[in-house]
């Protein structure tokens, strides 16, 4: 009678230890996310590499309706290269029971340019945290972009991450 009534207990108790919640601490959330966005960078450095030959084009077609000894192109040139140096410093918000990363939002602290700003919050689209955790979490990350190159995520201050319910 005892097997029976361990048995019966055992099958009740199984569907609920399956289902474990995860409630992370910001910086284990935070970490979890640098990790997500680095394996799928593809899409953010395809987009970088656009963005940075439509500026190559954009340079050639300057050089060459400048002709003569006395053209200066320099700081058109300047102008054009420059939106590609900065850093990207987005907030967003990690959502409980979806995972999906949601409502980006550019931090004052970015230098970056608003195209640079794009192919991030883009490159951000269709990711999302497995699995998901059971609190909406909001994560502080900075890209930094110099002509031809770009390294990020990484985290910013420790003070500035939180959980939200």
């Amino acid at each position: 009678m005892n097997r029976g009534i361990l048995l019966v207990l055992a099958l009740l108790l199984t569907p609920l230890l399956a289902c474990v919640a995860y409630i992370r601490d910001p910086e284990n959330l935070e970490l979890e996310v640098v990790e997500i966005i680095e394996a799928n960078e593809d899409s953010l450095v395809d987009c970088y590499e656009k963005q940075l030959a439509n500026t190559q084009f954009k340079i050639e077609s300057i050089e060459r309706s400048k002709q003569g000894p006395y053209a200066d192109i320099g700081p058109a040139v300047s102008k054009h290269v420059a939106q590609f140096n900065g850093t990207v410093v987005l907030s967003f918000f990690v959502e409980k029971k979806t995972g999906n990363f949601s409502h980006p939002r550019v931090e004052p602290t970015n230098t970056a340019s608003q195209p640079l700003v794009q192919c991030v919050i883009d490159s951000l689209n269709d990711l999302k945290l497995e699995p998901v955790d059971q609190r909406t979490g909001k994560v502080t990350l900075a890209w930094d972009f110099k002509v031809g190159k770009h390294k990020g995520p990484r985290p910013l201050d420790i003070d500035s991450k939180s959980a939200v319910n």
